[in-house]
């Protein structure tokens, strides 16, 4: 459901807002219209301080949940851009040493396209870039490129490590289970919060569908938000791997 709507941009925050607004309005229905409409009603009179301890719950899980997701994203911007400059280092590396760095211009240009590929996260690609960084390494330290020696082979050894370093970041920043299953977990908080505002507004039918009706549209735009944030590499102001590509293919 996650997808389908983070693919679907302004119609996907319509639908959502939608969805979130009958839930709102079937909570109001379920407790002022509804055959049991009588036995909740007998439930009236809780006050809002206790009630809202759960709004708090909500405010302060979407606080750290916000926080881990901008942070992802600056994570995965700075990884993205390590792994760029030491690619165009290594690049140069391989430039320099003429010949004998050939061989390790190619397997940093066969890298760049695996790992800056459409689908990089993938267990097959990530196999391959894995690969190639082995290969690269070994070109490094038994190849034709490891007879240059000195500090050329030393910039190159220490560009490969930037390298591998900067790409587990990266795998570390793509993999969104964690952030997707707090997000759930916000979300269905907020529809307790949705629930409690209901419970305080017993008997009060318009204050009711008010307080819940504002309350949803701030609480959809707070989740849709962080929804199409979620993965640092997809959706809008994502965080792109382009410059991984050309720094592998500088010309």
């Amino acid at each position: 459901m996650l997808a389908f709507l983070t693919a679907r941009d302004a119609v996907g925050a319509v639908l959502f807002l939608l969805f979130n607004l009958g839930v709102a309005w079937c909570f109001v229905w379920l407790a002022e219209k509804s055959p049991a409409a009588r036995a909740l009603q007998s439930c009236a009179g809780v006050v809002a301080p206790y009630a809202n301890l759960i709004g708090v719950l909500f405010g302060l899980l979407a606080a750290f949940l916000t926080s881990d997701v901008w942070v992802d994203h600056a994570k995965a911007r700075a990884a993205v851009g390590q792994e760029a400059d030491a690619l165009r280092t290594m690049w140069v590396v391989s430039e320099a040493a003429g010949d004998r760095g050939k061989a390790l211009g190619r397997l940093i240009g066969a890298y760049g396209a695996v790992a800056a590929s459409a689908d990089w996260p993938t267990p097959g690609k990530v196999a391959a870039a894995q690969g190639l960084a082995a290969a690269m390494l070994k070109e490094c330290l038994s190849g034709e490129f490891a007879a240059v020696g000195g500090q050329i082979q030393r910039s190159a050894v220490e560009g490969l490590t930037t390298i591998r370093d900067a790409y587990r970041s990266r795998l570390a920043a793509a993999d969104g289970d964690g952030r997707r299953s707090e997000w759930l977990g916000t979300y269905i908080l907020g529809l307790f919060t949705l629930a409690a505002m209901v419970v305080v507004q017993l008997g009060r039918l318009r204050t009711m569908l008010l307080a819940v009706t504002l309350f949803s549209a701030a609480f959809t735009f707070v989740m849709w938000i962080l929804l199409i944030r979620l993965d640092p590499f997809v959706g809008p102001q994502s965080v792109t791997v382009d410059t991984i590509r050309a720094a592998a293919r500088p010309g």
